[in-house]
């Protein structure tokens, strides 16, 4: 048995038509306006790089160190403080400022603390005569 509705649906649907869909619109850019942003942005970072690295350079040259002298304050600084802190520690503050002023004073001081802080390497214990064991 047919339904009356289902012969009104099928005449329904064949009345329909397939359509072709329009394409969608589009802003259009000129292409050479897109060229020209492309390279300003280029030109202005270069440029902006370029001075940034100009500013560092200059100001790392206009850092002279001076050299250190054998009776410079740095030295005297290093030598009151490893008498004065065997066995204790040293502020980073100074150390710093002894590396970045007297590098020789600097050295000396960190080869005194090594020998006093770290086990003696010809010991027969020592941590590099068992490493090199195993």
């Amino acid at each position: 048995m047919a339904n009356p509705d289902d012969e009104q649906l099928k005449s329904y649907l064949k009345s329909f038509h397939p359509v072709v869909p329009e394409p969608l619109r589009t802003r259009a850019y000129p292409a050479k306006a897109g060229r020209l942003f492309a390279l300003a942005t280029t030109a202005a970072v270069s440029l902006a790089a370029i001075g940034l690295v100009v500013v560092l350079l200059s100001r790392s040259w206009q850092h002279v160190p001076r050299p250190a002298t054998k009776s410079s304050p740095s030295r005297e600084i290093a030598v009151q403080s490893l008498n004065s802190a065997r066995g204790s520690q040293i502020s980073t503050t100074l150390l710093t400022k002894l590396a970045l002023d007297d590098h020789e004073a600097f050295d000396e001081l960190m080869t005194e603390k090594v020998r006093t802080q770290f086990p003696l390497m010809k010991d027969e214990q020592s941590a590099l005569r068992v490493l090199a064991k195993e």
